[in-house]
């Protein structure tokens, strides 16, 4: 059987442009300053231009809530496919241990009939599992490539699929080829049992690698997708404070330093996330 890995291209490196919570601290105190005096002078009302800045606000969350949506289908695809991957495992799993169990004590054509029939009947379940483990028209087990936008720009900057060791698309098809039907003389023969037993093994690590992958890669959505919720609070509770209200051009400065000290902070969360997911790599 190839082996099979996922290929994923998941990390991005988080904006540049955002500022550390050092460098926003002391304009912020500044205009906390100058808020205080001019509210001092003035009544509070809301200015026409925070308004206009808490519309911009309101449009870029309503631009991440589309990019969730579309995180949220990815994660079924990646849950379907290790829910797929997990009972086809098991089911591998079982056709061992039958095989292993059954293989020496089969020794009249009736037992080994038997042992047969129970053996292949598991390996024609194998088919179903892998198809069942389509969401929305993608089915990773067979090959689909799933592709995730989670930038503005709606370009896809998440690509999964399953490839083999030489880098070309792979499906869990192979593992049917790779084990064989059994047959009563195949059971009588030792050594075709141990090729048997020898494929199944192997079956199960490639099975026990894939799985491990699609869950890295489950768990890389996830932050991506709490990060982006994050991201959404922030805006839409920024954008009401400022239009609703927001004392003029101080308090939309001192709001604007607030909101890019937030989304520094939650980038930094989501960085560091990443780089604990690559530590446990090699855990």
């Amino acid at each position: 059987m190839a082996d099979l890995i996922v290929a994923v291209g998941i990390r991005q490196s988080p904006p540049q442009s955002l500022p550390s919570s050092q460098s926003s601290a002391q304009p912020a105190a500044a205009a906390r300053e100058r808020r205080a005096e001019s509210s001092a002078a003035t009544p509070a009302a809301a200015d026409p231009t925070d308004l206009v800045s808490a519309g911009g606000l309101q449009t870029r969350a309503n631009d991440l809530n589309a990019l969730l949506d579309s995180m949220a289908a990815g994660l079924e695809t990646l849950e379907a496919a290790g829910s797929g991957l997990a009972a086809i495992s098991a089911t591998v799993e079982t056709m061992r241990t039958l095989l292993l169990d059954g293989a020496a004590d089969a020794t009249t054509d009736e037992a080994r009939t038997g042992l047969a029939d129970r053996f292949n009947a598991l390996r024609d379940t194998l088919g179903a599992l892998i198809d069942g483990a389509a969401v929305n028209g993608v089915n990773l087990l067979q090959g689909d490539e799933l592709k995730l936008a989670v930038s503005a720009s709606g370009k896809p900057s998440i690509e999964i699929r399953l490839r083999d060791a030489d880098g070309r698309t792979a499906t869990l098809g192979t593992l049917t080829d790779a084990i064989a039907a059994l047959d009563t003389a195949g059971l009588a023969s030792d050594d075709m049992v141990g090729d048997q037993v020898a494929a199944l093994t192997s079956s199960l690590d490639a099975l026990g690698a894939l799985s491990s992958s699609v869950a890295s890669s489950l768990a890389s959505v996830q932050d991506r997708s709490s990060f982006t919720r994050s991201m959404i609070d922030i805006l839409q509770t920024n954008a009401e404070s400022l239009g609703l209200s927001a004392p003029g051009e101080e308090g939309a400065n001192l709001l604007a330093l607030q909101v890019r000290q937030q989304l520094s902070a939650t980038t930094a969360s989501l960085a560091a996330q990443a780089d604990q997911a690559v530590l446990r790599l090699f855990g």
